[in-house]
């Protein structure tokens, strides 16, 4: 068999072996390569080392010889009287006399007097000018390209006892002066230069053929320079040095040959394979025999184990070793066990842990396995506030009273057919034949009879969706969500019973669309501030106006403020539509401000979240200052029921804006859970007179009563008065002779744009309090 334990066994035994005799080879084998390497790379560092010693040496030979040249007084003279043969003369004799190949006098402005290079061009006299000007007065020394070759070139100065020329000599790097150097440094020699038309030309102690093959790889030059490489050319380590740091047409490569090592590295990989050949031939003999003698018993076992997973007892396995008596025995056992634990898996899969009642999952189950049949209605319970109770009492006691409630529940009357814990304190009912509202209510009235843990007595509120599935039936991901819907709302309503009711479902993916793209609307500007001034009607100047958000999705369209606003605040989101807010308000500020509308005081609504974060004054004063406004320019508004949310905070918080020198507006006041008495306890400047009693006081005499009463408590306490939703012109009338400070609302403008609120205002104050048409 292809699959057979054995050849597994022989296979992986083998394999093992093979990949330890392979890694041993590599670091053997690369270990060798390295150390040769390093070991011919010191070699070839010495080489270079000493190449450069004889280039040097060279150089200053040369130098030495050029000195004497150079203060010859008979020299000097040819060359001050002009006189060419002597000059000749002189330079092919002493030129002669130290070996020099080449001989040049140039001019101090650097033109060519002599030369026994011919057809120099002016490129090669730029090159001996050039190399003049690097020269101190001991003269200098410079590997140059002249007529194909490369020469070891040293200029000096001659002086009369000024500078009267530049006599040079140099040595040309051919065949005879690499094969010295290679005497000398105990590495092949090759000079390669390329002359103007691009071609190269190798001077080298290697013979045709090998100089062909490195003539082909020149391309490798640069790279070389940089690090000591193989095969250039092949069986030697080389290294090339660019003669001439100003162009890189001269180098000269040192090659080191590799061939011994090369040969001595075949030889250590011939003997690694001969022994890795021999050890895997023996492994295979071995493998083989151990196998089947350790799979006998194995097959033995592996029948037994086959008889038990058909459910058959089979006889206990005679003259096995012990290790597998004990393991067939282990099997028996494990059979047992496995079918126990599938019971209990089954069982915990589709049941509480805690209480014992069906989970979420054997709820959708029971309703998928339902199908078309599902009638009836579900109810879905919750405890109201558990969270507090449970940090009351503890987790411990908090999970006593869920098995408690859980018990509660399967005695109730009526019955559920079906009962489910879902998640934390959300319990799902089915009744099959359905239960009204009232049979409900009578149900919960007993599940809300006290409990009685660690001898007190604790109470608890049930909130419960209910949802009819003869008249909202779908799929079971579509009940959950709806009975879930119907749930919140109740939750939310503070309602003890809520029916999922049509529409329900649009509103909440409407809402859940409006939640997840909140934030994604304020950073891709579909967001926008509108402005609604606010008129002092005693001065008939607008003197401030107040910032209104206003939504417009690309899909739902325009989204009303008091929507967006209130899901944000449920959904802690608050926060990032405030901050928006104030930059977007103060960035306007800074520019109605360069526009010439100085003193323009803008107001912002904060929400009662706002109102708790101990850390918003700061974060504003930082607004502020970043954008050089002053304090007075920005006014909060906040609304009763946000104060009272937290008082004891929210006065801290709106104290400390008052301490920044913002101004404070009580919005919608009188439909609050305030009065006066406690207004008079808050840091406020203005407070506003809710629209609720300003758009009926010219009719209605009890409006027009509270609003006089409003406006004369509120100036005895020390604060300015503004009349909201103003949009009739005889309120105005009336407002003014109460003493009313400000009035906003539709009788002098909607809300406008920015660009077109900077118009009605200027307007408007131009002439004198008449409103434009808008």
């Amino acid at each position: 068999m292809p699959n057979s334990y054995r050849i597994r066994l022989v296979v992986a035994f083998v394999l093992v072996l093979m990949l330890v005799q392979l890694a041993t080879a590599v670091f053997v084998l690369d270990a060798a390569h390295r150390q040769q390497m390093l070991q011919q790379q010191r070699t070839l560092d010495v080489g270079i080392n000493v190449f450069r010693e004889v280039l040097a040496n060279r150089s200053l030979q040369l130098n030495n010889s050029l000195s004497v040249l150079s203060a010859d007084f008979g020299f000097k003279r040819a060359i001050a009287t002009g006189e060419s043969d002597t000059i000749l003369s002189v330079l092919e004799n002493h030129g002669s006399r130290i070996g020099a190949d080449a001989a040049i006098l140039l001019s101090p402005d650097g033109k060519l007097i002599s030369s026994s290079i011919a057809d120099l061009d002016k490129a090669d006299i730029d090159a001996l000018s050039e190399l003049t000007d690097s020269m101190n007065d001991g003269g200098a020394a410079r590997i140059l390209s002249f007529d194909n070759a490369s020469y070891q070139f040293v200029m000096q100065p001659v002086k009369a006892p000024t500078l009267i020329a530049w006599v040079g000599m140099g040595f040309v790097m051919d065949r005879q002066v690499a094969q010295q150097a290679k005497a000398i440094t105990g590495v092949e020699v090759s000079f390669i230069n390329k002359d103007s038309n691009g071609q190269f030309a190798i001077q080298s102690t290697f013979d045709s053929t090998s100089q062909s093959a490195l003539l082909s790889q020149l391309n490798r030059l640069p790279e070389l320079s940089r690090e000591a490489a193989e095969g250039f050319p092949a069986h030697y380590l080389s290294y090339a040095l660019e003669l001439d740091d100003k162009s890189a047409d001269q180098w000269v490569v040192l090659h080191l040959s590799n061939l011994k090592w090369e040969q001595n590295y075949e030889h250590l990989r011939n003997s690694m394979l001969s022994i890795f050949a021999g050890t895997l031939a023996l492994s295979l003999l071995v493998a083989a025999w151990l196998s089947g003698s350790l799979t006998r018993p194995v097959h033995t076992l592996v029948e037994f184990a086959r008889l038990i997973g058909q459910g058959q007892n089979p006889p206990p396995i005679k003259g096995a070793p012990a290790e597998l008596a004990v393991l067939a025995d282990t099997l028996t056992v494990m059979r047992d066990n496995i079918e126990a634990r599938e019971r209990d898996l089954i069982y915990q899969s589709t049941h509480d842990s805690l209480t014992g009642l069906a989970n979420r999952f054997a709820a959708k189950r029971t309703l998928q396995d339902a199908g078309d049949s599902l009638s009836g209605t579900l109810v879905l319970l919750d405890l109201k506030h558990f969270r507090h109770i449970n940090d009351m009492i503890g987790f411990a006691n908090a999970d006593s009273l869920l098995v408690m409630f859980a018990r509660r529940l399967e005695t109730i009357t009526p019955a559920p057919d079906f009962l489910a814990r879902l998640d934390g304190d959300a319990f799902l009912l089915l009744y099959n034949n359905g239960i009204t509202e009232t049979v409900l209510s009578d149900a919960i009235d007993q599940l809300e009879a006290p409990f009685s843990i660690q001898d007190s007595n604790i109470s608890i509120k049930i909130r419960a969706g209910m949802l009819s599935l003869t008249e909202h039936g779908g799929k079971v991901g579509v009940l959950l969500r709806r009975i879930e819907i119907a749930l919140m709302q109740a939750c939310l309503s503070d309602t003890r019973i809520v029916a999922y009711r049509s529409g329900e479902d649009e509103k909440y993916q409407r809402e859940l669309t409006i939640i997840n793209q909140l934030e994604r609307g304020l950073e891709q500007g579909q967001f926008h501030l509108v402005f609604q001034p606010k008129v002092d009607i005693q001065n008939n100047r607008c003197s401030g106006a107040e910032a209104l958000i206003r939504w417009d999705h690309p899909e739902l369209g325009p989204i009303r403020p008091d929507e967006f606003i209130l899901l944000a605040e449920h959904t802690g989101n608050i926060d990032l539509i405030s901050q928006w807010v104030l930059r977007q308000a103060m960035d306007q500020l800074v520019l109605w401000q360069d526009e010439g509308l100085v003193g323009l005081k803008l107001a912002v609504n904060l929400s009662a979240h706002d109102l708790v974060n101990e850390s918003l004054p700061g974060q504003i004063a930082e607004m502020l200052e970043t954008r050089g406004l002053a304090p007075d320019l920005l006014a909060i508004e906040v609304t009763e029921g946000a104060v009272m949310r937290d008082p004891m905070t929210a006065v801290s918080v709106l104290q400390k804006f008052r301490d920044l020198g913002l101004s404070i507006a009580i919005d919608d006041f009188g439909t609050g859970h305030s009065s006066l008495a406690y207004l008079k306890m808050l840091p406020v400047n203005e407070v506003k007179i809710d629209r609720s009693f300003i758009k009926d006081m010219l009719t209605n005499t009890h409006d027009a009563m509270i609003v006089e009463t409003s406006i004369a408590l509120t100036h005895s306490l020390g604060f300015s008065v503004t009349a909201e939703g103003v949009e009739e012109r005889q309120t105005i009338d009336v407002l003014r002779q109460q003493g009313c400070d400000l009035v906003q609302g539709y009788v002098y403008s909607r809300p406008l744009a920015a660009r077109d609120f900077y118009h009605w205002y200027v307007e408007f104050n131009q002439q004198g309090g008449v409103s434009p048409q808008t």
